[in-house]
């Protein structure tokens, strides 16, 4: 991958080419594919919704690369005590499933950036990139 890395506009990926424009940054692709999809809300306050558990997944990510740079066992127990009651991605996922409350969808009616925002963040999680040993 280092040796491609030049071929990426900020030397990472994901990358989406689209009429021969490199488009990167993953939450960015996701609202653009949600707009020419038709998954964005009209509605202001459900585009905040949106935006929210967008957000939500960018803390969870910042949260997990801080444990990078940690030896195996202490990267384990950090990660094992974000994701345990009380840890903050916990919090995070609770409140993430506090606002589903009754409902269906995070916001309006139907499907959104939401929804597939959190499908494709959790297929990584499942992969077992990250050793959590208390769950998954």
């Amino acid at each position: 991958m280092s040796e491609r890395r030049g071929d990426f506009p900020f030397g990472q990926v994901p990358v989406l080419e689209v009429g021969g424009e490199r488009l990167t940054q993953s939450a960015a692709i996701m609202r653009y594919v949600g707009r020419t999809g038709g998954w964005t809300p009209t509605d202001p306050l459900e585009s905040h919704r949106v935006d929210e558990v967008l957000n939500a997944i960018n803390d969870i990510t910042a949260l997990i690369v801080k444990t990078f740079s940690l030896g195996e066992e202490e990267r384990i127990k950090a990660r094992d005590e974000l994701v345990g009651e009380g840890g903050m991605i916990h919090i995070i996922l609770s409140g993430l499933q506090n606002r589903l409350e009754g409902k269906e969808w995070f916001a309006g009616n139907d499907i959104s950036e939401a929804e597939m925002s959190l499908y494709a963040y959790s297929l990584g999680i499942k992969s077992g990139r990250f050793e959590i040993s208390c769950c998954c």
